[in-house]
């Protein structure tokens, strides 16, 4: 393995931050042998952003008890952030976002009469979910359960794929969530038959196989490319897309014509992998407009 040229360096910081995954290569800097150096500039720049992860961890995994503990009546499940930090070597290190909390439709607590709401603790922003799972999946599944952990997070970036993008994050995410889960895969290939998702699962399967080295179940190998195409176009959540950036910073009705047209230019892409999910998302979206979400309430 060829030490890599200051160049070089630079454009790994960048992708790290673009794919919030400084943490990740951050701890992987430290395990480097000492034949293969590394810039005092880059230990230095990695140092920096791991020790900003750090204590966005420590605040959001307070913020995550703090909610935990107001609507411990109804028994919330924490859904991706903090939980899938758990899977990592140094979960801290995982760069944190908001947090989700799961609380069924009809569970005693809080949460807004339609079964969803938004509100900020400490500045974090914590929505909660009346459904477990994205894209409309209702599968007869105990939840919490590993199985329903994967799908719910294979879902997810599904999603995220089908609209704005997705980045290294939340497929690291999904792929420690394989190393670490005690699943059963007969189990969860049956999930993915039944969802629809057989292949849009053996396309992240492949691409976890094949980038990160980490077995995920599989039925039949893909390409990995599209999805490749897909994570490095806009980064986390597509958001460093050039025109991806524009649109956020516009008004609503520019945020989600460009969200509608990015959709739309995914056709060959949900129609391959996932058509009947993709075809829902599409109708859902339009039924409803597009309607943003109401700004999250202070608390």
């Amino acid at each position: 393995m060829q030490p890599l040229s200051g160049e070089e360096w630079d454009g790994v910081l960048s992708v790290a931050a673009k794919q919030s995954v400084s943490g990740i290569i951050c701890a992987g800097v430290n395990s480097l042998p000492e034949s293969f150096p590394v810039p005092d500039k880059v230990i230095l720049s990695l140092m920096a952003d791991a020790e900003r992860i750090r204590r966005r961890s420590a605040l959001v995994s307070g913020v995550m008890e703090k909610a935990l503990e107001r609507f411990a009546e109804a028994k919330p499940i924490v859904m991706k952030g903090p939980a899938v930090a758990a899977y990592y070597p140094e979960p801290e290190l995982r760069e944190s976002g908001d947090i989700d909390l799961y609380i069924p439709k009809g569970a005693s607590g809080n949460a807004a009469p339609d079964g969803s709401s938004h509100i900020k603790i400490d500045g974090i922003d914590i929505d909660i979910h009346s459904s477990y799972f994205d894209l409309g999946l209702s599968p007869d599944i105990e939840i919490p359960s590993p199985e329903a952990t994967l799908l719910m997070l294979s879902a997810h970036i599904l999603k995220h794929a089908f609209s704005s993008g997705i980045g290294m994050r939340q497929i690291c995410d999904i792929a420690l969530a394989y190393r670490a889960l005690d699943y059963n895969p007969s189990k969860l290939l049956s999930l993915w038959s039944d969802c629809g998702l057989t292949r849009w699962n053996n396309l992240l399967s492949s691409f976890i196989r094949q980038y990160l080295c980490i077995q995920a179940p599989l039925v039949e190998a893909e390409d990995p490319e599209s999805l490749l195409k897909i994570v490095l176009e806009g980064g986390n959540f597509g958001h460093f897309a050039a025109s991806r950036r524009e649109s956020l910073s516009g008004p609503a009705a520019s945020r989600k014509g460009d969200t509608l047209k990015r959709i739309l230019r995914k056709a060959p892409f949900g129609l391959r992998y996932a058509p009947g999910k993709y075809l829902w998302y599409i109708f859902t979206l339009v039924k409803g407009n597009l309607k943003a979400p109401s700004p999250p309430s202070s608390f």
